[in-house]
Protein backbone atom coordinates (compact mmCIF):
# COMPACT_ATOMS: atom_id res chain seq x y z
CA UNK A 1 0.00 0.00 0.00
CA UNK A 2 1.30 3.46 -0.92
CA UNK A 3 2.14 5.59 2.10
CA UNK A 4 -0.04 8.69 2.47
CA UNK A 5 3.05 10.83 3.03
CA UNK A 6 4.50 9.64 -0.29
CA UNK A 7 1.29 10.54 -2.10
CA UNK A 8 1.30 13.98 -0.47
CA UNK A 9 4.89 14.52 -1.54
CA UNK A 10 4.14 13.53 -5.12
CA UNK A 11 1.09 15.81 -5.15
CA UNK A 12 3.28 18.71 -4.07
CA UNK A 13 5.60 17.88 -6.96
CA UNK A 14 2.80 17.37 -9.48
CA UNK A 15 0.73 20.47 -8.64
CA UNK A 16 3.24 23.04 -9.96
CA UNK A 17 3.67 20.98 -13.12
CA UNK A 18 -0.09 20.92 -13.61
CA UNK A 19 -0.21 24.67 -13.12
CA UNK A 20 2.47 25.16 -15.77
CA UNK A 21 0.68 22.74 -18.08
CA UNK A 22 -2.51 24.73 -17.68
CA UNK A 23 -0.76 27.71 -19.28
CA UNK A 24 0.23 25.58 -22.28
CA UNK A 25 -2.70 24.22 -24.26
CA UNK A 26 -2.55 20.46 -24.58
CA UNK A 27 -2.30 19.08 -28.11
CA UNK A 28 -5.60 17.90 -29.57
CA UNK A 29 -6.51 14.39 -28.47
CA UNK A 30 -6.12 11.97 -31.35
CA UNK A 31 -8.52 9.20 -30.45
CA UNK A 32 -7.67 6.84 -33.31
CA UNK A 33 -3.97 7.09 -32.52
CA UNK A 34 -4.56 6.44 -28.83
CA UNK A 35 -6.73 3.39 -29.56
CA UNK A 36 -4.08 2.06 -31.94
CA UNK A 37 -1.34 2.43 -29.32
CA UNK A 38 -3.48 0.76 -26.67
CA UNK A 39 -4.52 -2.07 -28.94
CA UNK A 40 -8.16 -1.74 -27.82
CA UNK A 41 -10.90 0.84 -27.52
CA UNK A 42 -11.78 1.67 -23.89
CA UNK A 43 -15.23 2.79 -25.03
CA UNK A 44 -16.03 -0.35 -27.05
CA UNK A 45 -18.98 -2.46 -25.87
CA UNK A 46 -17.72 -4.98 -23.34
CA UNK A 47 -18.90 -8.51 -22.70
CA UNK A 48 -19.95 -7.66 -19.18
CA UNK A 49 -21.79 -10.91 -18.64
CA UNK A 50 -18.50 -12.80 -18.43
CA UNK A 51 -16.87 -10.35 -16.06
CA UNK A 52 -19.91 -9.61 -13.88
CA UNK A 53 -19.28 -10.97 -10.38
CA UNK A 54 -22.62 -10.11 -8.79
CA UNK A 55 -24.31 -12.94 -6.97
CA UNK A 56 -28.03 -12.52 -6.54
CA UNK A 57 -28.09 -15.69 -4.47
CA UNK A 58 -26.06 -13.85 -1.83
CA UNK A 59 -28.92 -11.40 -1.30
CA UNK A 60 -31.85 -13.76 -0.87
CA UNK A 61 -34.58 -11.85 0.90
CA UNK A 62 -36.16 -14.94 2.40
CA UNK A 63 -33.01 -15.66 4.43
CA UNK A 64 -33.48 -12.55 6.56
CA UNK A 65 -34.56 -13.18 10.15
CA UNK A 66 -37.04 -10.30 10.44
CA UNK A 67 -38.80 -7.63 8.39
CA UNK A 68 -36.05 -5.08 9.03
CA UNK A 69 -33.45 -7.51 7.71
CA UNK A 70 -35.67 -8.34 4.77
CA UNK A 71 -35.86 -4.66 3.80
CA UNK A 72 -32.05 -4.36 3.69
CA UNK A 73 -31.68 -7.65 1.79
CA UNK A 74 -34.43 -6.62 -0.62
CA UNK A 75 -32.60 -3.41 -1.55
CA UNK A 76 -29.35 -5.31 -2.11
CA UNK A 77 -31.14 -7.89 -4.26
CA UNK A 78 -32.81 -5.13 -6.30
CA UNK A 79 -29.41 -3.60 -7.00
CA UNK A 80 -27.93 -6.96 -8.00
CA UNK A 81 -30.80 -7.74 -10.35
CA UNK A 82 -30.56 -4.28 -11.91
CA UNK A 83 -26.85 -4.84 -12.56
CA UNK A 84 -27.51 -8.32 -13.93
CA UNK A 85 -30.00 -7.01 -16.48
CA UNK A 86 -27.35 -4.71 -17.93
CA UNK A 87 -24.51 -7.22 -17.71
CA UNK A 88 -26.44 -10.06 -19.31
CA UNK A 89 -29.18 -8.55 -21.50
CA UNK A 90 -29.79 -11.85 -23.27
CA UNK A 91 -30.30 -13.74 -20.04
CA UNK A 92 -33.73 -13.88 -18.41
CA UNK A 93 -33.41 -11.63 -15.40
CA UNK A 94 -34.82 -12.62 -12.06
CA UNK A 95 -38.04 -10.83 -11.16
CA UNK A 96 -38.25 -9.31 -7.72
CA UNK A 97 -41.73 -8.86 -6.32
CA UNK A 98 -42.46 -5.40 -4.83
CA UNK A 99 -41.54 -5.19 -1.16
CA UNK A 100 -44.68 -3.17 -0.57
CA UNK A 101 -47.72 -2.84 -2.79
CA UNK A 102 -49.88 0.28 -3.27
CA UNK A 103 -51.86 0.90 -0.10
CA UNK A 104 -49.53 -1.13 2.14
CA UNK A 105 -48.22 0.44 5.34
CA UNK A 106 -44.86 -0.60 6.73
CA UNK A 107 -43.81 -0.47 10.35
CA UNK A 108 -41.53 2.40 11.32
CA UNK A 109 -38.68 0.00 12.14
CA UNK A 110 -38.79 -1.45 8.63
CA UNK A 111 -38.73 2.01 7.05
CA UNK A 112 -35.79 3.07 9.23
CA UNK A 113 -33.94 -0.16 8.39
CA UNK A 114 -34.35 0.50 4.66
CA UNK A 115 -33.12 4.09 4.91
CA UNK A 116 -30.19 3.07 7.12
CA UNK A 117 -29.12 0.20 4.86
CA UNK A 118 -29.24 2.48 1.81
CA UNK A 119 -27.32 5.29 3.49
CA UNK A 120 -24.66 3.06 5.01
CA UNK A 121 -23.92 -0.39 3.61
CA UNK A 122 -25.29 0.05 0.09
CA UNK A 123 -23.75 3.50 -0.41
CA UNK A 124 -20.36 2.06 0.56
CA UNK A 125 -20.94 -0.89 -1.77
CA UNK A 126 -21.59 1.41 -4.73
CA UNK A 127 -18.30 3.20 -4.01
CA UNK A 128 -16.52 -0.15 -3.91
CA UNK A 129 -18.09 -1.20 -7.21
CA UNK A 130 -16.86 2.01 -8.82
CA UNK A 131 -13.28 0.85 -8.24
CA UNK A 132 -13.70 -2.44 -10.09
CA UNK A 133 -16.84 -2.64 -12.20
CA UNK A 134 -17.86 -1.15 -15.54
CA UNK A 135 -19.74 2.15 -14.97
CA UNK A 136 -22.83 0.80 -16.72
CA UNK A 137 -23.01 -1.99 -14.12
CA UNK A 138 -22.62 0.40 -11.20
CA UNK A 139 -25.22 2.83 -12.55
CA UNK A 140 -27.70 -0.04 -13.04
CA UNK A 141 -27.07 -1.23 -9.48
CA UNK A 142 -27.76 2.26 -8.11
CA UNK A 143 -30.91 2.50 -10.25
CA UNK A 144 -32.13 -0.84 -8.94
CA UNK A 145 -31.74 0.30 -5.34
CA UNK A 146 -33.44 3.64 -6.09
CA UNK A 147 -36.47 1.97 -7.65
CA UNK A 148 -36.78 -0.48 -4.76
CA UNK A 149 -36.62 2.40 -2.30
CA UNK A 150 -39.54 4.09 -4.05
CA UNK A 151 -41.95 1.25 -3.27
CA UNK A 152 -40.80 1.21 0.35
CA UNK A 153 -41.01 5.01 0.55
CA UNK A 154 -44.66 5.06 -0.44
CA UNK A 155 -45.49 2.53 2.28
CA UNK A 156 -43.84 4.75 4.92
CA UNK A 157 -45.98 7.80 4.28
CA UNK A 158 -47.68 7.51 7.69
CA UNK A 159 -44.40 8.51 9.42
CA UNK A 160 -43.49 11.79 7.72
CA UNK A 161 -39.98 12.11 9.14
CA UNK A 162 -39.06 8.53 8.33
CA UNK A 163 -40.72 8.83 4.92
CA UNK A 164 -38.45 11.79 4.21
CA UNK A 165 -35.36 9.72 5.06
CA UNK A 166 -36.35 6.95 2.67
CA UNK A 167 -37.28 9.47 -0.03
CA UNK A 168 -33.92 11.20 0.38
CA UNK A 169 -32.03 7.94 -0.09
CA UNK A 170 -34.07 7.14 -3.18
CA UNK A 171 -33.16 10.52 -4.70
CA UNK A 172 -29.49 10.11 -3.75
CA UNK A 173 -29.27 6.76 -5.51
CA UNK A 174 -31.05 8.19 -8.56
CA UNK A 175 -28.55 11.05 -8.63
CA UNK A 176 -25.64 8.62 -8.23
CA UNK A 177 -26.81 6.62 -11.24
CA UNK A 178 -27.23 9.79 -13.30
CA UNK A 179 -23.78 11.08 -12.32
CA UNK A 180 -22.15 7.76 -13.19
CA UNK A 181 -23.67 7.85 -16.66
CA UNK A 182 -22.59 11.45 -17.18
CA UNK A 183 -18.93 10.60 -16.51
CA UNK A 184 -19.09 7.19 -18.21
CA UNK A 185 -16.50 7.88 -20.92
CA UNK A 186 -14.15 9.57 -18.46
CA UNK A 187 -14.40 6.54 -16.17
CA UNK A 188 -13.66 4.10 -19.00
CA UNK A 189 -10.50 5.95 -20.00
CA UNK A 190 -9.36 6.17 -16.39
CA UNK A 191 -9.94 2.44 -16.01
CA UNK A 192 -7.78 1.93 -19.10
CA UNK A 193 -5.12 4.18 -17.57
CA UNK A 194 -5.13 2.19 -14.34
CA UNK A 195 -4.85 -1.04 -16.31
CA UNK A 196 -1.87 0.24 -18.31
CA UNK A 197 -0.08 1.56 -15.21
CA UNK A 198 -0.34 -1.91 -13.68
CA UNK A 199 0.85 -3.49 -16.92
CA UNK A 200 3.87 -1.16 -17.07
CA UNK A 201 4.79 -2.07 -13.50
CA UNK A 202 4.41 -5.79 -14.18
CA UNK A 203 6.51 -5.54 -17.34
CA UNK A 204 9.23 -3.65 -15.50
CA UNK A 205 9.32 -6.29 -12.80
CA UNK A 206 9.42 -9.21 -15.21
CA UNK A 207 11.34 -7.87 -18.21
CA UNK A 208 13.30 -4.99 -16.73
CA UNK A 209 13.27 -1.23 -16.55
CA UNK A 210 13.44 -0.56 -20.30
CA UNK A 211 10.41 -2.72 -21.05
CA UNK A 212 8.39 -1.08 -18.30
CA UNK A 213 9.31 2.44 -19.40
CA UNK A 214 8.55 1.64 -23.05
CA UNK A 215 5.06 0.54 -22.07
CA UNK A 216 4.74 3.62 -19.85
CA UNK A 217 5.65 5.94 -22.72
CA UNK A 218 3.31 4.33 -25.25
CA UNK A 219 0.26 2.74 -23.66
CA UNK A 220 0.18 4.75 -20.44
CA UNK A 221 0.70 7.93 -22.45
CA UNK A 222 -2.20 7.07 -24.76
CA UNK A 223 -4.58 6.24 -21.91
CA UNK A 224 -3.49 9.33 -20.00
CA UNK A 225 -4.25 11.56 -22.98
CA UNK A 226 -7.71 10.04 -23.33
CA UNK A 227 -8.43 10.35 -19.63
CA UNK A 228 -7.32 13.99 -19.56
CA UNK A 229 -9.37 14.80 -22.65
CA UNK A 230 -12.58 13.33 -21.25
CA UNK A 231 -12.12 14.12 -17.53
CA UNK A 232 -10.24 17.42 -17.55
CA UNK A 233 -8.98 18.72 -14.23
CA UNK A 234 -11.74 17.27 -12.10
CA UNK A 235 -11.54 16.52 -8.38
CA UNK A 236 -9.71 13.23 -8.95
CA UNK A 237 -7.13 14.58 -11.40
CA UNK A 238 -4.52 15.27 -8.72
CA UNK A 239 -4.60 11.72 -7.38
CA UNK A 240 -4.53 10.32 -10.90
CA UNK A 241 -1.42 12.34 -11.70
CA UNK A 242 0.12 11.31 -8.40
CA UNK A 243 -0.41 7.65 -9.28
CA UNK A 244 1.21 8.20 -12.67
CA UNK A 245 4.15 9.94 -11.03
CA UNK A 246 4.58 7.18 -8.45
CA UNK A 247 4.55 4.52 -11.16
CA UNK A 248 7.21 6.39 -13.13
CA UNK A 249 9.35 6.74 -10.01
CA UNK A 250 8.99 3.01 -9.33
CA UNK A 251 9.95 2.10 -12.90
CA UNK A 252 13.03 4.32 -12.73
CA UNK A 253 14.28 2.34 -9.74
CA UNK A 254 13.93 -1.06 -11.41
CA UNK A 255 17.02 -2.89 -12.67
CA UNK A 256 17.69 -3.67 -16.31
CA UNK A 257 17.30 -7.28 -17.43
Amino acid sequence: MINAAVIAAVLLFVSPLRALAADTPAPPFERDGAVKLLGYDPEAPADLCKTNTHSIAAAVVSDAKNDEGKAASYLAAAGEIGAERIACPNRAAEVLEPFARPGDKLAALVCVAAATAAGDKLTVHVSELMNSEHPDIVAAYADGVAQALQSIRDACIAQKEIWAKVATQSLLFEDRATSLRQVRVCTLWRMALDKELKSATALGQSNGKAAGLAHFDRQVGAARAGAHHHCGDDAAAGLVEANIGLTKMLLDTMPEK
